[in-house]
């Protein structure tokens, strides 16, 4: 190879190398912040149906790859989509979440947006 070649195969290299960084570091900038709202969404005796925790679960998962491609509006509305289903079952006339539930899972919502919007 000349230095031409080398030189060339660099430029190329480079980019790569900074994409592949910028993704695993996305991918761990929140990842505390996302696994308590997780663990929030599915305690146990929350009074929350298994399709409601599986809803706000695949919510959380969107929210938190949404932030990996750097599309921190797309992640906040998935995060605001899971406030306002505890809001709705927390307004709900029959109990379908218990408030300790609720009140864990919107701190956890807060605490990770406020992580993804540390991100602008």
């Amino acid at each position: 190879m000349t230095i031409r070649t080398h030189f060339l195969a660099a430029l190329v290299a480079v980019p790569l190398a900074f994409a592949a960084t910028s993704a695993s570091a996305g991918e761990s900038v929140c990842g505390a912040e996302f696994d308590s709202l997780a663990a929030a969404i599915s305690a146990p005796d929350s009074g929350i149906s298994k399709k409601d925790i599986d809803g706000m679960m695949l919510k959380a998962q969107l929210a938190e790859a949404k932030l990996v491609e750097a599309k921190i509006g797309d992640s906040m509305e998935k995060l605001h989509d899971i406030q306002a289903r505890v809001d709705q079952l927390a307004g709900a006339p029959k109990t379908k979440i218990q408030s300790w539930a609720a009140e864990d899972i919107t701190g956890a919502v807060s605490e990770a947006g406020n992580c993804v919007y540390s991100q602008l």
